[in-house]
């Protein structure tokens, strides 16, 4: 095969049809052999057998055969018909020619003799025959079981036992188990479904041999979690095993009436057995009714295993998903981190707890497709639809847990499920406090929270996750502090800085090696990240929030830690301040306004003790127009004059009034008529808050002819500095006269 690179944090899926692989061909049948450059279990490798046509897969982790600790190989299965198809395959992984003896035991039926000399790197498949005994297929006979001998070096002969039923797309893949590799007499079994697939009921199957000279009582328990989050442990029936025997465990109907009424969402496997370490070998899976739903549950001898973490691919094509199922194996309750990868970003789960021998499961393609976010509040994309899965243990006891992934097409019928420990599990790498650095003002609150990432054994960085433990502050006159774990509330008491820090235990794990093998050591550190914090004066409100240009305007800040001796600045440029006075909680203060002042909001900020405080806006009024508030009937003035009184209110450029003092400057233009009526060409008045009076018409001792005159009166501001004007876009279009009747009119059109 050519070679194969993998990125790093990531995984291929290789089509061997694509490298020769095919019926017909030298290559039909075989083994592989994987090489690889790096680190101890860097590399990961699952073989896939897969006809969906008729619902079978197989699935076989590749394994490191040379640490095999003796030439004998066991293996047990369940029998799920008569009609069933057996194959136990033999594979040499030497350079020298290895005769192998495998007594068979199909049922209740005779034992088979398979004798077989495998030449080096040879694979051969032996087709076994199904029980012929004519008994009746009980839970007793419904078990197939191998005992495999070598001549060969330990690890040269690899075996595995395919079992099939094409008629109902039944499959299994039996594992064959060196008995001296036992470390205890025990089984914990992580990720057993119960309930229904595709609306067939799921049944329970569990397959004991023991291979000791002696009898063993077998005891277990099924602890279970149901959807709502309740405890619950399934005592199951003891089961003895005589010298010898195998059989198929009647746990159907005890597990069915515990639960008949309640919704599992995780459900776990437990078995203890009398005789020594290794000398009972146990399967379990569970089979829809109609045998085409297959899900397989390893059984593991706990201690046996490398550590508790596991590196898994995971991928949604079509109608699958994968499932994660960790499960806390201990009497104590245990913490893990979960993290997953995809193109172009990272979804966390955080620190997870589990209680004493719970099991939990999560569903990827319902995190993804219901959207759940993360502890960070981040979702997965829909379209990722493949990347990487890393969980960990985190604390001392780096075999608490263990866990597996199990990729599942219930339309297809198909499951495989694969467990890839990583050498050891993950280690510390920093810490943080977030937010960090940051400002808060007096009498006001922030949630800060402890973050911790670590890197896998491989140098891997996770994603960040919130872990904590205490809290602290140097200076509880500036800002206090509440809470524990990763989350505490920080209170600004006083204008100033502090500093606060979290503190929690972190862990790492160093691989070593001895003449057993490799081995993780754990040691762990008190982590204290920490961070400064600046507690601000708060401005509540400003009063008036408004003034004009050009103008002293007094206002009043009301707030909080303005200290003895505040300072305010205004941004925008155009405006000092002068304080009048003040107090922790107010300031009077003087804003002069300058005539080149832009029109708008300029922000106002109080600094006090080094600290500046939030900002307010106060509004610059730039004269703009004229509001008419009221214009009187028409006015005999001086025997045949007239006029109208009227009154006005200065605006500014946001249609508000505008509280002011100055003169109003009224210019004519257009003047057309008799000159005797021709009003002045300027004409003064004082506005007193924003207000002013005006009157238009004409004055005429005796009464001329007939006439009309027409005219434009036009509005300037003049405030406080010399030179200054604000031509104001409001207007009136005036016309005066007499008419050949007599009657007098004052015709006033106003334009805002």
């Amino acid at each position: 095969m050519p070679a194969v690179i993998v990125a790093g944090e990531s995984f291929r899926n290789i089509d061997l049809r694509e490298l020769g692989a095919l019926p017909g061909t030298r290559f039909e049948q075989g083994s592989i052999e994987l090489f690889h450059l790096g680190p101890d279990l860097v590399i990961g490798a699952q073989l896939y057998l897969v006809d969906e046509a008729r619902s079978l897969s197989f699935d076989e982790k590749l394994s490191e055969f040379q640490l095999a600790p003796s030439n004998q190989l066991e293996s047990v299965w369940w029998l799920p018909s008569q009609e069933s198809t057996t194959t136990l395959i033999l594979s040499n992984t030497s350079d020298l020619e290895v005769t192998a003896q495998a007594p068979v035991q199909m049922g209740k039926g005779r034992n088979q003799e398979i004798n077989s000399t495998l030449m080096p790197h040879e694979t051969r498949l032996f087709v076994l025959e199904p029980e012929n005994s004519g008994n009746k297929r009980g839970p007793k006979n419904q078990v197939g079981s191998a005992s495999i001998n070598h001549s060969g070096p330990k690890g040269a002969v690899l075996a595995r036992t395919l079992v099939e039923d094409s008629r109902s797309g039944y499959s299994f893949s039996a594992q064959f188990y060196s008995p001296q590799a036992g470390r205890s007499s025990s089984y914990q079994g992580v990720g057993l479904r119960l309930g229904t697939a595709t609306g067939e009921k799921l049944n329970p199957v569990v397959v004991a041999r023991n291979i000791a000279e002696v009898e063993t009582y077998l005891t277990g328990h099924m602890p279970y979690t149901t959807a709502d989050g309740r405890d619950g442990v399934v005592q199951l029936p003891k089961i003895k095993l005589s010298a010898g025997e195998a059989q198929s465990l009647d746990i159907q109907r005890v597990i069915a009436k515990a639960i008949a009424s309640e919704n599992i969402s995780a459900a776990s496997l437990e078995f203890e057995y009398t005789t020594a370490p290794g000398t009972v070998l146990m399967v379990a899976q569970s089979v829809s009714q109609d045998g085409n739903q297959v899900f397989r549950v390893p059984m593991w001898d706990v201690p046996a295993q490398r550590n508790g973490t596991g590196g898994y691919p995971w991928f949604i094509e079509g109608d699958s998903s994968t499932f994660v199922y960790i499960k806390n194996v201990t009497d104590e309750e245990q913490r893990f981190t979960f993290s997953l990868t995809y193109e172009g970003g990272d979804y966390s789960l955080g620190v997870k707890t589990l209680k004493a021998h719970q099991t939990v499961a999560i569903d990827l393609r319902a995190l993804r497709d219901n959207q759940v976010p993360d502890e960070r509040n981040q979702t997965i994309p829909f379209n990722a639809t493949r990347g990487k899965i890393v969980w960990s243990v985190r604390g001392r006891n780096s075999l608490a847990l263990l866990g597996r992934s199990e990729q599942v097409d219930l339309a297809k019928g198909i499951s495989s499920s694969y467990a890839c420990f990583m050498c050891c599990p993950n280690s510390f790498r920093n810490s943080s406090i977030t937010p960090i650095g940051f400002g808060m003002r007096v009498n006001t609150f922030t949630t800060v929270r402890g973050v911790e990432r670590d890197q896998t054994c491989y140098g891997g960085l996770t994603p960040e996750y919130y872990w904590g433990d205490t809290w602290s502050v140097d200076n509880s006159s500036i800002a206090t502090i509440d809470g524990s774990g990763d989350a505490a509330d920080v209170t600004g008491v006083a204008v100033g800085t502090a500093n606060i820090s979290a503190q929690w235990e972190v862990f790492t794990y160093t691989l070593e090696h001895d003449l057993n093998g490799p081995y993780c050591v754990e040691s762990s550190e008190m982590t204290q990240p920490s961070g400064e914090v600046a507690i601000t004066p708060r401005i509540d409100n400003v009063t008036p929030g408004l003034g004009p240009v050009d103008s002293p305007v007094g206002i009043s800040i009301v707030g909080s830690g303005f200290g003895n001796s505040p300072t305010v600045t205004v941004g925008g440029g155009g405006i000092t301040t002068s304080v009048q006075s003040s107090s922790a909680t107010s300031i009077s203060v003087t804003l002069n306004i300058s005539a080149e002042a832009s029109g708008g909001n300029h922000a106002i900020t109080v600094t006090a003790n080094g600290q500046q405080s939030n900002s307010v806006d106060f509004y610059v009024q730039i004269p703009t127009k004229l509001e008419r508030k009221s214009m009187s009937d028409l006015q005999n003035e001086g025997g045949c004059g007239a006029v109208r009184n009227l009154s006005y209110t200065v605006l500014d450029q946001n249609g508000d009034p505008i509280d002011m003092g100055g003169i109003i400057s009224e210019g004519i233009s257009g003047f057309t008529g008799p000159q005797g009526v021709r009003p002045p060409d300027a004409t003064e008045r004082t506005i007193v808050h924003g207000a002013f009076p005006d009157d238009v018409g004409y004055t005429i001792g005796t009464c001329p002819p007939p006439f009309t005159a027409t005219f434009i009166q036009s509005f300037t501001v003049h405030l406080n500095t010399s030179g200054h004007a604000w031509a104001l876009s409001s207007q009136n279009s005036v016309s005066m006269g007499r008419t050949s009747a007599g009657a007098k009119f004052v015709d006033i059109t106003f334009t805002q």
